[in-house]
């Protein structure tokens, strides 16, 4: 039963990602998007 073992990481990327998610102010989500956008130049 792989499916068991990957719920969990799921489980907590969530909530990783819910808890980072409420400290990302516009500025930071500015560079992140510019830095993306600089290393994968033909994803839009």
């Amino acid at each position: 039963m792989p499916v068991v073992g990957f719920s969990d990481d799921f489980v907590a990327l969530t909530a990783v990602l819910s808890i980072w998610s409420k400290y990302m102010t516009p500025s930071i989500r500015a560079r992140a998007e510019r830095k993306l956008n600089k290393l994968f130049p033909f994803i839009k």
